[in-house]
């Protein structure tokens, strides 16, 4: 499920190199100081991308924006941002965590970006929710028939942050694990739907609520 958070951007943010510009080259006479933190523990996260965009109607491919500012968080996870940029309304704004840095073993949690290009957003600060795996035991104790499909979702504790796709699954195996991508550090509502042929919902189940930790993998036994 780590393909979700790796493909976040590529799916919101289109935008040619060639029409885009590091910083916009508007003199502001005053900065804005926003902070990036971590939800729940207000830890402040350091080296999160900053970047505020514009549309572009011209470019071949639509939806497309060009980047007009961008610049990363210090220590105190704050970055200072243009007056100009900060209050024009057509501006969009995406918060981006850093890479997670190389470790061994690997951590194993990390962030979930927030803002969009299209959007703009007169917030001074911006809480990124932590995530990572946890493991699922899928049992089947219901008899649907074969066409059929499932899909499972998360959804963390506020509102704002943005239901997660758990897994996509055909076949219906009887009994099976696997990781999943899902919030960490908070309560978890698991929701799911069994779909027809058809795509249409024929039953759901949940929610499931599950408060799993920062860290370590932890499993979950959903019945369906």
């Amino acid at each position: 499920m780590k393909t979700i958070y790796c493909c976040f951007l590529l799916i919101v943010i289109i935008f040619s190199d060639s029409c885009s510009k590091k910083n916009d080259t508007t003199t502001a006479s005053s900065s804005i100081t926003i902070q990036v933190v971590e939800y729940k523990t207000e830890s402040p996260i350091v080296g999160a991308s900053v970047e505020y965009f514009t549309p572009c109607p011209l470019c071949a491919i639509q939806p497309a924006f060009n980047r007009v500012f961008s610049s990363k968080t210090v220590f105190d996870g704050k970055c200072d941002v243009p007056e100009s940029i900060f209050n024009n309304t057509g501006y969009g704004i995406v918060i981006t965590p850093p890479s997670p840095p190389q470790t061994t073993p690997p951590i194993d949690y990390y962030y979930w970006p927030t803002g969009s290009p299209a959007v703009h957003s007169s917030a001074k600060k911006y809480v990124l929710p932590v995530t990572g795996d946890e493991r699922l035991h899928l049992l089947k104790i219901n008899d649907f028939p074969k066409g059929h499909y499932m899909k499972i979702f998360a959804q963390g504790e506020l509102a704002s942050f943005q239901v997660i796709d758990v897994a996509y699954i055909n076949g219906f195996p009887a009994d099976s694990t696997f990781d999943f991508y899902t919030y960490k550090g908070q309560t978890n509502t698991i929701t799911w739907n069994i779909y027809d042929s058809t795509d249409a919902i024929i039953s759901s189940g949940g929610p499931l609520v599950i408060d799993f930790p920062k860290t370590g993998k932890n499993e979950v036994e959903l019945k369906y």
